[in-house]
Order: C-alpha cells, then structure tokens, then sequence
C-alpha cells in the first residue's frame, strides 16, 4: 500500500515561519481531506508560545482543532528532539493518530528515546533521521538494528540537502530492503534541488509497491524553503494512473491559486543553480542563501561552496561562512 503524506502547513511553512493565518490553515486541511490525502502534516510540536495563525502548537489539542474526522485521511505533527518537551504530549486520542520524530546524527539516542515515548502514548510513530541520505553505511546499518528494536510505524528515507541521485537511492533501498524488517513502513522525504524528486518518487514507488507499505511526503505545488519539496499534485495524478488510486487533486487547486500562489510572488520556489551545487556536495541549503544574501556571483558561489569542510557542511555555521566569505575574497 502506497501512502501520500502532505507537510505543506509542516515542511512548506518554512516559507513564512509556518504563519499561514487560522482560517487558511482550515481551508488547506478541508482540500486536502476532499482530495483523499492519505495523511495531513498539521505543523510542528514546539516549545513555543501558542498563536492559532501559526501551524506551531504546544500540544495535540491545539492542533485537533483542525481536524476533519474522515474515513481517507489520518493527521499528523512533527516534533524535533531537540525542539519539544514531551512532558506535554497527551496521550493519543484518535484525533491526531501519527507523530514523526526528527533529530540529527548528533543526537539520534535521544531522538530515538523521543520516539519510543510517542509510541507509548499510543501514536503511530514515524521515524525521520535529517539527512539520512548523507549517513555511512555503518551509520545506516546501526540506525537500522536500532529501528527494528523500537518498531515504529515508519522509517523515512530523509533526503534534508536534495542530493539525492538515482543510483544512490538504489543503494539505500538495497540496505533497507534486506536489513529493515518488513513490517515497518518505509517513507520518502525528497526536496527539489537536483529538479528529480518527482522521478525519484516513481522510481522509489515501483521498487517498494509490492514488497512492503510504503508513503511519499509531498507539498502543495512543492512549497518550500527554495527550492522546494515535491508537488503534490503529480505524485497524486500518477498514482491515479498507475496504483489505481482515487486522489482528487483538483481540490487543491483552488486553494493553491487563493492561499499558495501569493506567497510564492513574495518567496520563490523551484529548481535554482545555487542550491543545485550545494545539493552535489551534501551540503546544507542555507550555505548557498549566505552566499545569495552576501552578493556573490555563480562562480563565487560555486568557489564558496567548495572550500567548505566535509566537517562544516552538513550544520549552517554563520562564523564559519563568514570566515570561509572572507578567504574566498
């Protein structure tokens, strides 16, 4: 069973610090349930102040009170290890039936203890590891034991820098395929730095159909921090197609043109050269907006990215990008 999971109001709302207004966080959850998306990504679980206009909460009761009850649509939050108390996280009721837990390779003990504190409140836990694509082998392996012990829900393979290549995702669905156990669902998070998350998608579908469940994360016309994440609409009309779904995505459209479309006048998205070349070198995508907000040109740029430190690249340093600005004038 294949699975689409929105994060707009999550992973999209970066754009704007996730405050999309209350009443446009209603009318984007009301599409997607008339779309038949299978789970919706309400927004983040945080320590922060409450505010109903952001997709930020506190715990699941804020949330709940975007829930649609429907028969084709589960909802969601995400919460970082390093991000939430779980003291505050109520045992599950059925309103918000899933929580995704992610965390970095620094601090991956406690964010799996995180996860394992989910699962007993009785949630379907998924299990997002930020750049999973750039672990080792041994790093994917260990992970991997670790996954099996804890038996969550899902296990997402977590593309952060958009450096996915077709011929590494084969890898890493190998090592999966033969080592996680079968009854763990096996996510796919992608951005669109390389222009390819879309046949990365398909490719990722038709190996896993029909060995195990499987779920692809997606956005309202791929909003997102530039570049982007995968529209949501081409993985439904595919599935359509071809897995004999029933999505309707044009319940999306309305609220793409009156909700999504003017943010995009304000904040971009889409395939952009900058962030390609920071994505060749698994590099985290703030490094090129430093060099974009400092002026650099596209072969400055290109220079910049590549005197980063394999040590450096993966977690945005301001001081080091400014020392790193410096020797590269």
């Amino acid at each position: 069973m294949i699975k689409i999971l929105d994060c707009t109001l999550r992973d999209g709302g970066h754009v704007i610090g996730c405050n999309f207004g209350n009443q446009t966080i209603h009318h984007i959850v009301a599409a997607l349930e008339r779309s038949s998306c299978d789970v919706v990504e309400l927004g983040f679980l945080m320590d922060k102040e409450y505010n109903p206009n952001y997709s930020i909460f506190n715990n699941t009761k804020q949330a709940s009170q975007f829930v649609i009850p429907s028969k084709n649509t589960e909802y969601c939050l995400m919460v970082q290890e390093d991000q939430y108390d779980l003291r505050q996280l109520e045992d599950c009721d059925g309103s918000i039936q899933n929580i995704r837990v992610s965390f970095h390779t620094y601090d991956k003990t406690e964010g799996l203890e995180c996860a394992r504190i989910v699962k007993e409140k009785g949630y379907k836990t998924h299990i997002n590891p930020i750049n999973f694509v750039g672990y080792s082998q041994n790093e994917m392996l260990d992970m991997i034991e670790k996954v099996n012990i804890l038996q969550p829900d899902t296990f997402s393979i977590v593309d952060s820098f958009g450096s996915l290549l077709y011929p590494q995702l084969n890898e890493i669905n190998d090592i999966i395929d033969k080592y996680l156990d079968k009854n763990i669902s096996v996510g796919l998070h992608l951005h669109e730095n390389l222009a390819s998350s879309f046949v990365l998608a398909q490719h990722f579908i038709h190996n896993n159909k029909d060995k195990r469940n499987i779920s692809v994360d997606a956005c309202i016309d791929g909003m997102g921090k530039i570049p982007g994440n995968m529209p949501i609409e081409l993985i439904m009309n595919y599935a359509n197609k071809y897995l004999g779904k029933n999505y309707d995505e044009s319940q999306l459209m309305g609220v793409n043109m009156e909700y999504i479309a003017p943010i995009k006048t304000k904040f971009r998205w889409g395939y952009d050269l900058p962030f390609a070349i920071a994505a060749q070198r698994n590099i985290h995508r703030s490094y090129a907006a430093f060099a974009l907000d400092n002026k650099l040109q596209l072969d400055e740029i290109y220079r910049f990215l590549h005197m980063l430190s394999d040590e450096q690249k993966s977690i945005f340093n301001m001081d080091y990008a400014y020392e790193t600005l410096k020797k590269l004038k």
